[in-house]
């Protein structure tokens, strides 16, 4: 039987090839290593139920869901051919290519990570915590736009002289004329297919918390909210280019992302210790 995630295409299946068992195995096997992980989180996922979000009542067993979801997520990477995993080989020969034609101007940092990493958690979803994947692979990933702000945090923590420089004017007013930093960050992926985690968060005291009660008591029932992570041991690439040509900035750039990524974190709930890379 198929997991459950994949109800919807199981249906399809069946439709197109018919009642033979096999027949349907096959085909759900195909169209599981073809789709999108990120187009299944955001609309096939078991805790969805009739219609379209947001006006979907949540499943009581989302863990459940959560934890088929992982697993087949997990699993895509090992599944000959498969069509996200070439399309995640496919991001970084051309990120490579692209550092390539800056003949040296551009720089790589491969940092792996030390805890969970957590992202998008603020997101709509029916199971209260969401999730941020790429949306033409369905891998998780940090956009360009973050890896710069953990950049320019550590530089601003070290004091770096050339921060403007490297990432432009920190702040525009009407007396200030904007311009872009030398440096481009490049969105950060795995190096390889990634493995998902649940993990949870329990809230001890929910009538404290909402406001139904003066103060948080013992017999207060905890509230489990499960939500993904990417485990950790996962290394992803990072990659800086210099716009002008300049291969000492752009190295400078990666050094002070090797601390923040290190030092601050990446991701959400980077204060309580997730999203923590050495590289």
């Amino acid at each position: 039987m198929a997991p459950a995630i994949f109800c919807h295409q199981r249906e399809a299946v069946e439709q197109l090839l018919g009642a033979k068992e096999q027949d349907k195995r096959v085909g759900i096997e195909r169209m599981r290593s073809a789709s999108n992980a990120g187009l299944v989180w955001i609309r096939y996922l078991d805790v969805w139920g009739d219609g379209l979000p947001p006006d979907i009542p949540r499943s009581a067993d989302s863990r459940g869901a959560l934890t088929t979801f992982a697993k087949d997520f997990s699993e895509r990477g090992k599944l000959p051919g498969a069509t996200p995993l070439r399309l995640l080989n496919a991001v970084h020969a051309r990120q490579v290519r692209a550092i390539e034609r800056l003949r040296g101007s551009g720089a790589t940092l491969q940092a792996e990570l030390e805890s969970r990493f957590a992202t998008g958690l603020g997101g709509p979803h029916p199971t209260d915590i969401g999730f941020t994947f790429d949306r033409s692979i369905g891998v998780p990933y940090l956009p360009g736009s973050s890896v710069k702000g953990i950049a320019r945090a550590a530089a601003r923590l070290l004091e770096e002289p050339r921060q403007e420089e490297l990432f432009g004017p920190e702040k525009i007013g009407s007396d200030t004329k904007a311009w872009a930093g030398d440096v481009v960050f490049l969105d950060a992926y795995p190096v390889a297919w990634p493995r998902l985690e649940v993990d949870v968060i329990n809230c001890h005291h929910p009538a404290y918390y909402g406001g139904k009660a003066s103060y948080p008591a013992e017999t207060e029932d905890p509230v489990p909210v499960y939500f993904l992570t990417v485990a950790k041991e996962t290394t992803f690439a990072f990659r800086v280019l210099s716009r002008s040509g300049a291969a000492e900035r752009a190295a400078r750039a990666v050094e002070l992302l090797r601390f923040g990524l290190s030092e601050l974190g990446a991701g959400a709930k980077t204060a309580v210790g997730y999203g923590a890379f050495t590289g």
